[in-house]
């Protein structure tokens, strides 16, 4: 995936928003594309945003994990069945995380002065 910015030089027009966003449609497809190299991509319309850019892509017909990096979401799927087959719960919450870390030594738990 490439990164580049907008010149505010006087000589270098400044691109119309169309030839932004089809710029942005392509560095989506580039990114889908080298994360799911062998996969069968959908990039859906543009979902209204806020703070960026936003497109719903679907590979193989199920939608890319939100939320969390697609990367990571695949190593939380193979993490709960590693927990599930050792019969460990599979943490949904951040608190449940923690819990299982002190379960197995991973963390440890301290009190602040005020006893919280």
């Amino acid at each position: 995936m490439s990164t580049t910015s907008v010149s505010t030089l006087p000589n270098i027009a400044t691109p119309t928003a169309a030839e932004v966003f089809a710029f942005a449609d392509l560095e989506i497809g580039a990114a889908a594309t080298e994360q799911w190299p062998h996969a069968d991509l959908d990039v859906g319309d543009q979902v209204p945003s806020v703070t960026g850019y936003v497109r719903r892509i679907h590979v193989d017909g199920r939608p890319s994990p939100e939320g969390r990096e697609p990367c990571e979401a695949a190593r939380w799927e193979q993490s709960s069945t590693m927990l599930t087959t050792a019969r460990f719960p599979v943490p949904t919450t951040v608190r449940d995380l923690s819990e299982l870390y002190l379960t197995w030594g991973l963390a440890r738990r301290e009190e602040t002065p005020d006893g919280t």
